[in-house]
């Protein structure tokens, strides 16, 4: 779906042999969590672990499986560093799926569905091991709506002792399967969970990843006392993304003397970048020739579209625009087509980030990222260095620390 912007993975599947979402539940949560239109963390990677069938229907034992992959996964891809889980589904009480979700909670935020029988949290699972999420990583999320003027509990959401907090899960517009561009509203604490998923994953990054803070964060920005009908034993806070940091402010330490920031340059145009987290990056003192190419000549902007050797990319640096695909794969397909090196740039005005994959491949040539500005001047304004076939090289160098990598365009006779 575009509104994930080449942001969201196949991870594993325990259920069937397509990976696919032929449901359409699991796109919409994954569009309010991290969707560039509909979601909360808007930068956020998206890992797609199918536990339930395109029915909706599936086994304690694949949710217990799919569990344990992705605290398995983290640890390999992340280190120490935790993640969010967010599990919009939920049935009768299992002491086993109860017992690994809270283990999940040990190393992970985990964020789950109180449910929609108008009963109590605790009597069904995965929402039974909430309550306690401050401690224990494991968040149960009811559903509220706006009712004759004012915050309540939406009928359907279930309440009590085992739930955390509250998020909006009434008609909700989200992603849909069947095209692109798919959309549609739903309602349930399937989908007030992914909102709260989508603050935890932005209270992580707020602060550096620690686990402890970021929970810390995540309930104290919430108002409390809002939600009129919470049900007995509920907690009245409404989970809200702040618009400021929360708490005291951090001390900062004694800063070293500012470097020149890392940039790449064509010609006397230069621009801050970002490297790939996946491939190599640049050595120091290395230089990469080759022309500056643009798939969007070709009729694909994106670079998506599988290239026979020998294209267009062959010996080139394949400048390509975000989206459609994931980063992974533009720098796949432009190697596969003989590229040097990849630079991607935003698709829309918006901060830089690293581009990252979780794709179990991996690639031989370099890649970084641009911001929007520098992509369009680099498409627009030299377009010396964006025709096929044209005479000008371009040269990629990281030079030192902390010093200046440049990009420097220079012509040769062919």
């Amino acid at each position: 779906h575009q509104d994930f912007d080449g942001r969201a993975v196949h991870g594993q599947n325990f259920v069937e042999m397509d990976g696919e979402d032929q449901n359409g539940h699991g796109t919409h949560c994954a569009g309010t969590a991290a969707g560039a239109t509909f979601g909360v963390a808007r930068g956020a990677t998206v890992i797609g672990v199918k536990a339930l069938s395109g029915s909706g229907s599936g086994s304690i034992k694949s949710v217990i499986d799919a569990l344990a992959w992705i605290v398995s996964k983290q640890k390999e891809l992340g280190g120490d560093k935790p993640g969010v889980i967010s599990l919009s589904l939920g049935g009768d009480y299992s002491s086993a799926l109860h017992d690994a979700v809270l283990d999940a909670g040990k190393s992970m935020i985990v964020i789950v569905a109180a449910g929609n029988d108008s009963d109590d949290a605790c009597r069904f699972s995965p929402s039974s091991a909430g309550g306690s999420g401050l401690t224990t990583g494991v968040v149960s999320v009811g559903s509220m709506a706006l009712s004759g003027g004012e915050d309540a509990r939406s009928p359907f959401s279930n309440y009590g002792s085992c739930v955390d907090i509250f998020a909006p899960g009434s008609d909700i517009l989200s992603a849909w399967v069947g095209s692109r561009t798919a959309s549609a509203i739903e309602s349930g604490t399937s989908m007030a969970a992914p909102h709260v998923a989508g603050i935890a994953a932005m209270m992580l990054e707020k602060n550096s990843f620690d686990r402890a803070l970021a929970l810390r964060d995540l309930f104290s920005s919430a108002v409390p006392g809002r939600i009129a009908s919470v049900g007995q034993g509920s907690p009245n806070l409404l989970a809200q993304v702040p618009l400021g940091r929360s708490g005291p402010p951090t001390p900062q330490p004694t800063r070293p003397p500012t470097l020149a920031p890392s940039q790449v340059c064509v010609d006397d145009y230069c621009a801050s970048y970002k490297p790939s987290l996946f491939g190599p990056h640049w050595d120091d003192d290395s230089i990469t020739y080759g022309r500056l190419a643009e798939p969007a000549k070709t009729g694909d902007a994106e670079g998506c579209t599988p290239l026979p050797p020998r294209t267009y990319a062959a010996n080139q640096i394949v400048l390509v625009k975000r989206g459609r695909c994931t980063f992974f794969e533009k720098v796949k397909i432009a190697e596969d087509g003989g590229a040097k090196a990849v630079i991607f740039y935003m698709n829309a005005p918006g901060e830089v980030f690293e581009p990252k994959s979780y794709d179990w491949r991996s690639v031989a040539i370099p890649s970084l990222m641009v911001d929007y500005t520098a992509g369009q001047i680099l498409t627009r304004e030299i377009p010396a260095c964006v025709g096929v076939g044209s005479p000008s090289f371009a040269k990629v160098r990281k030079v030192g620390r902390g010093r200046k990598r440049s990009l420097r365009q220079r012509h040769y006779d062919m």
